[in-house]
């Protein structure tokens, strides 16, 4: 993990605990609030805004809903693909198709053998007749 992940990682934890660590004040039942790792999660007026798989959450100090996309999308609303992890997905293809091909090209030349072979043992050299004198 570099240096910046691991720094956001526990800013992440470090307000996530002191979000839940606020209590909440009120006559009626505490508000349950559920926390994701940056902020709150959106309410039912908000369904449908995060695109792709997105999650809605709202960071408490502001009042825009933000999205957190998943690794294949990023954008504001996760409405665009993620050109890296498309690039590392091809590579992944592209190694997935060079093994199965070399699988395969070593399962063509194994048949190949295994059918000489049978062929050599049945066809074989004829056996050398004796010349009749």
């Amino acid at each position: 993990m570099t240096t910046s992940v691991l720094a956001r990682r526990l800013l992440q934890f470090c307000c996530l605990v002191c979000l839940s660590a606020i209590p909440v004040f009120s006559q009626e039942e505490p508000l349950q609030l559920e926390l994701t790792s940056q902020g709150v999660l959106c309410g039912p007026e908000y369904d449908g805004f995060c695109l792709n798989g997105g999650e809605c959450e709202i960071i408490p100090d502001f009042a825009r809903p933000r999205c957190s996309c998943t690794w294949e999308y990023m954008g504001e609303r996760c409405q665009r693909g993620n050109i890296l992890a498309i690039q590392a997905m091809q590579e992944e293809l592209r190694d997935y198709y060079i093994i199965m091909s070399a699988m395969g090209g070593v399962l063509v030349a194994l048949m190949a053998l295994g059918v000489g072979y049978i062929i050599y043992r049945k066809c074989g050299k004829p056996d050398p007749r004796p010349e009749s004198v």
